[in-house]
């Protein structure tokens, strides 16, 4: 099963090390073999400049569980959350705010790699 994350790494932690640390405690998964760099790019969260990587790799057999900290979130499709992130929706949910429609063109960039990707191998 695909899956792609994106993870806030701690200090002296390497960022492959911090998604797979956020991937176990987020939702007890694990990841088999390597993780491939999708996409990276300057972010502005919190108040301070952050530099984003996503990361694409298998998981592990297992159940998956989200976090209680996540009461929110849900699987979704690649595909589907791509299909979703039209211009249209994007100037929604920015609400106006440039540096969050750039966030949210960098993860329609990100799904888009990820997806040619898949189809590639």
């Amino acid at each position: 099963m695909p899956f792609v994350m994106r993870a806030i790494v701690e200090r002296g932690e390497l960022p492959e090390e911090g998604a797979r640390r956020e991937l176990f405690e987020e939702g007890g998964v694990h990841i088999e073999g390597d993780l491939e760099i999708v996409g990276c790019y300057p972010m502005h969260v919190y108040g301070i400049d952050m530099l984003q990587v996503s990361f694409r790799g298998r998981v592990a057999h297992g159940d998956v569980t989200i976090s209680h900290e996540h009461d929110g979130a849900r699987w979704a499709k690649a595909s589907d959350m791509r299909a979703l992130l039209t211009d249209e929706v994007i100037a929604e949910m920015a609400g106006g705010r440039e540096d969050v429609a750039d966030l949210l063109g960098y993860i329609r960039t990100d799904l888009d790699r990820y997806l040619a990707r898949r189809r590639s191998v």
